[in-house]
């Protein structure tokens, strides 16, 4: 398919608060106890009717239904082996009802049915930083920059790796962070300092959107000449660097999150929302208002009804409701409870 090409620096823009409804907020927050605290180390995955949560913190991956409540724990940390520990990356098989955690520093894969029972392990073909499970034969292995033989995806036949994709030798050290998001075997994937984002499934890989960041778009060529990391990441800061840092698709729409960086303190994150329905593109920007929220916001899921499902902090959404909710419309949560989920639609009017 062909490749959408956005141009970050001219692309139509809208506000935050013009393209979602905020008068029709939801809000889903995690069940808070004294054996229940939640850190704001987490990471979630929303399918079948659950949110399942993993707390980088306390190392544990929970099951919590859509109102919010815990509906069980998914296994426990420790060292034998139906424990796990140094957590990557997890992912929900919705067929086979289970959740897949790439654990042991990314050498091993521990499976657990949704009742958080221990079911079986592997040892994965590539030490990896990330991964997403197509079917019970089928996976894709991110192993980042470091892979000797220069290739840093792979597809996998559990055991063994098929194909690989994505040839680059460079010294760039890697983040540990979000690289796929999908659900089913098929979804998309980024990656730090490159503007290309591709969808994968059970078979192949093929670049779908690439951001234009004009003049400071970091190239393949740029990242193979490095050979002091540390400098490199100086000069990038010095003169201002763009990069992608979530990729996210729902049934019409896909949300791809780009942040610009300038020295310590300039920071700009936009939120470009793609429409499948005729390829075009809309550039989310943040006024005061939204400065302070938006890098709070963790894009979990986009639903059939373009609702847009946010992972964020109590506190930080408390201060943006002041601002934007009439004092007579009565949002109910605990300020100094756990982490929530916000719903904003997008207002179609």
């Amino acid at each position: 398919s062909d490749v959408l090409v956005i141009d970050y620096h001219n692309t139509k823009e809208m506000l935050f608060e013009e393209y979602f409804n905020l008068k029709d907020i939801k809000i889903i927050q995690f069940a808070h106890s004294d054996t229940l605290v939640l850190s704001d180390k987490l990471y979630a995955k929303m399918v079948d009717s659950s949110i399942f949560v993993h707390d980088a913190v306390t190392v544990q991956i929970y099951r919590f239904n859509q109102q919010g409540e815990l509906i069980n724990k998914i296994g426990t940390s420790g060292l034998s082996p139906a424990e796990y520990s140094d957590i990557l990356d997890f992912d929900i098989d919705t067929i086979e009802k289970t959740v897949d955690i790439l654990c042991n520093r990314g050498k091993t894969v521990k499976t657990y049915g949704y009742d958080g029972v221990f079911r079986k392990k592997f040892e994965t073909p590539k030490v990896a930083f990330n991964f997403n499970k197509v079917n019970d034969n089928c996976y894709w292995f991110f192993s980042g920059f470091v892979d000797p033989t220069g290739y840093r995806l792979h597809l996998c036949d559990t055991l063994k790796v098929v194909r690989s994709y994505l040839n680059l030798k460079t010294k760039i050290l890697e983040f540990t962070e979000q690289k796929f998001f999908g659900v089913g075997g098929e979804g998309l994937f980024r990656e730090s300092f490159l503007p290309s984002i591709y969808e994968y499934n059970s078979t192949t890989l093929t670049e779908r959107f690439r951001i234009d960041f004009g003049k400071n778009t970091v190239s393949e060529d740029e990242l193979k000449r490095v050979s002091d990391p540390t400098l490199f990441f100086e000069e990038q800061l010095q003169k201002g660097t763009y990069t992608t840092i979530q990729a996210c698709k729902g049934a019409e729409l896909a949300s791809i999150r780009t942040l610009y960086q300038k020295g310590e303190d300039q920071i700009d994150i936009c939120d470009f929302i793609i429409d499948s329905r005729d390829n075009s593109a809309t550039k989310i920007i943040n006024t005061k208002l939204t400065k302070q929220i938006s890098p709070q916001l963790s894009l979990i899921r986009i639903d059939s009804n373009n609702n847009f499902y946010y992972l964020t902090s109590p506190v930080a959404l408390s201060e943006f409701l002041l601002e934007i909710v009439p004092k007579d419309k009565n949002l109910e949560f605990n300020k100094n409870g756990n982490p929530l989920v916000v719903v904003l639609n997008r207002d179609r009017q």
